[in-house]
């Protein structure tokens, strides 16, 4: 089985009425929301942003798992719908904007998909409007992905109750130093460009209590 990511944002459904609008993310979610490689849109707390006698456009939350990367589960959407006819008789148009992370990688990313009326699903179109690369670390997980500390602890083996997943002592330094040094580069990336450095490692030490050293001389 492929690596899989795990992937979250909103969306945007553009299409000619609300209930059509409902009626798409229904449809969506029965062929979509399944599987390992899933997406599921929460299509109870729908957002209308726009509404005319002709178009109406909305908004809702996803989450899903991607197959790589999830922007593959976007660029195959058409493949996994099954030539649904409903959602191949209307008009509608996907902005997916979504952060997307695996143990190699973390990303933003925008993508449209353009359904015209009638069209083969197989024949969707998707445009590719932004793209952003990070540095995969613990503060840009905890800032991009939104994840809670104990899972950050976890992910990277960080707290001295994890020093014994290493040869000795000195390893885990040399590990939390260079996971500290990265988590703090991204902290200046993404919340403080003004902060030195220096700076921005006592501010990770403040607020993520397990990055605190443990003595290289100290015995596991």
């Amino acid at each position: 089985m492929a690596n899989m990511s795990t992937a979250a944002g909103f969306v945007t459904l553009i299409t000619d009425t609300k209930e059509h609008a409902v009626q798409i993310f229904e449809a969506l979610n029965k062929h979509l929301n399944h599987g390992d490689y899933y997406t599921e849109f929460f299509d109870n707390a729908l957002k209308v942003t726009h509404e005319s006698d002709t178009s109406c456009t909305v908004e809702c939350d996803f989450d899903g798992s991607g197959r790589w990367s999830y922007g593959t589960n976007v660029e195959n959407l058409g493949d996994r719908c099954e030539q649904d006819p409903f959602l191949t008789e209307l008009f509608w148009k996907l902005k997916f904007d979504f952060n997307d992370e695996d143990v190699d990688f973390l990303y933003h990313a925008v993508k449209e998909l353009t359904h015209e009326a009638g069209q083969n699903l197989e024949k969707i179109t998707c445009k590719d409007i932004d793209y952003t690369d990070y540095n995969r670390n613990v503060f840009s997980l905890y800032k991009i992905m939104g994840y809670d500390k104990e899972y950050l602890s976890e992910t990277f083996q960080l707290g001295k109750t994890y020093v014994s997943e290493f040869d000795d002592a000195e390893e885990y330094e040399d590990h939390r130093e260079e996971c500290l040094e990265e988590a703090a580069s991204s902290y200046i990336e993404l919340a403080d460009s003004s902060a030195a450095q220096e700076e921005a490692e006592k501010y990770i030490l403040k607020n993520f209590p397990f990055f605190e050293p443990f003595s290289a001389s100290e015995e596991k």
